[in-house]
């Protein structure tokens, strides 16, 4: 039976002493392969991701790992325990209001006096080597930047959000696949995968699957990737050929403040499939351990849009609101969406009618999520929905 390593990271300390820490569970096979870095909860609410972490331990005690990995739950303690009254509040810093997967440092767009980074120069110095070679030496160059950005951050000390992003960012720039597990607030399961991944991504089988730019923006994902899509971008005009190597994923799995452990072995089957394409054990030994949820997966409809087709609806009017449609599901332009019963212009009984909105979808959808909360405001958020989707 293969054993994991564990490494308690402090990554915060409160004001009577007592420091938070993360821990992070490595195990490495014996022969090589590719290094997976998987972690979960960067928000506190959203824990799904956790009993997921804990399957992919079960499943890969048992099998021949080429290659290594790094699962990492729980990587937000601060926001895992940041509490308003039973519900955790854990998307946002409770001291700065920052949204904990939007503070990720831009390790390109960083000051390249601090990192010492030029992709051009860089390019220029690895063009003739052979492919592999080439990734790690990049690993190695985002490696030192990050410890070069630690170091100058580390004179005026570093903030809460920037201590946990940066230490995650050092992990993950050495592998060679990232995961990041998430959830909506009321949602299905779907996957953001970055336009690079348009056709690796189809080796993840998520039901869901929004293409996002090759841009940084903040989150994880991003974060990570982006590096890697502006070395091909230098490679690519230099005349030269570069195929990425790297990938990395925001993986949303259902609903926050819910975990379901028979729902963790599908989402586990998941991630499984993926890895097994990519050459981490053989695909046989996911038939064995988890072969209805394999079933359930190959029969399963996939179905994709690009971010500029993702809609938000707002609610048009403060009140309680009945979401007339569930994640996952598919409505039809004209359908009603949701209903608001709204109490403020009810003078008369004759004036009942005019107490409820309904909302129709202005196209055909796919329900990705929606507010949980039956009490909104005017602007909430109320339904994101794929439009303009196609089946993969």
């Amino acid at each position: 039976m293969n054993q994991f390593n564990r490494e308690d990271i402090s990554i915060n300390q409160l004001s009577n002493g007592q420091k938070l820490e993360i821990r992070k569970f490595s195990l490495k096979g014996e022969e090589q392969g590719p290094h997976v870095h998987i972690q979960a909860s960067v928000h506190g609410a959203e824990v799904q991701g956790n009993p997921v972490i804990y399957e992919l331990m079960r499943f890969f005690t048992k099998v021949n790992l080429k290659g290594s990995l790094n699962l990492i739950p729980l990587v937000n303690p601060l926001g895992s325990n940041t509490k308003s009254g039973t519900y955790t509040q854990g998307r946002f810093n409770p001291v700065t209001g920052d949204n904990w997967n939007r503070n990720f440092i831009n390790l390109i767009g960083y000051d390249s006096q601090i990192t010492d980074i030029d992709l051009s120069t860089f390019w220029n110095e690895i063009r003739e080597l052979p492919p592999r070679e080439q990734a790690e030496k990049f690993k190695t160059l985002q490696k030192k930047g990050f410890k070069k950005i630690r170091d100058h951050l580390n004179n005026y000390g570093l903030s809460d959000n920037v201590e946990m992003n940066l230490t995650l960012q050092e992990f993950a720039c050495e592998a060679d696949i990232v995961l990041d597990l998430h959830t909506g607030p009321a949602a299905t399961r779907y996957l953001y995968a970055g336009e690079y991944a348009l056709k690796k991504m189809k080796d993840i089988p998520f039901p869901h699957n929004l293409i996002i730019p090759n841009e940084f923006g903040g989150a994880m994902d991003e974060a990570t990737f982006f590096p890697w899509t502006e070395l091909t971008r230098i490679a690519h005009e230099c005349g030269d050929s570069f195929i990425n190597p790297f990938e990395s994923y925001t993986v949303e799995l259902g609903s926050e403040e819910v975990i379901d452990f028979k729902m963790a072995r599908l989402d586990c089957t998941r991630l499984l499939i993926f890895l097994a394409e990519r050459g981490l054990f053989s695909r046989d030994e996911i038939a064995k351990e988890y072969p209805k949820e394999l079933d359930y997966i190959q029969k399963e409809k996939r179905y994709a849009c690009l971010l500029s087709h993702y809609a938000t609806y707002y609610a048009q009017k403060g009140g309680l609101i009945q979401y007339s449609k569930r994640p996952g599901d598919h409505i039809k332009m004209g359908e009603e969406l949701y209903r608001i019963l709204d109490f403020s212009d009810l003078h008369h009984l004759n004036d009942l009618d005019h107490c409820i909105d309904r909302v129709k979808a202005l196209k055909d959808a796919i329900i990705i999520n929606h507010t949980p909360s039956a009490s909104v405001t005017k602007g909430t958020i109320a339904y994101q929905v794929m439009e303009e989707y196609y089946e993969l």
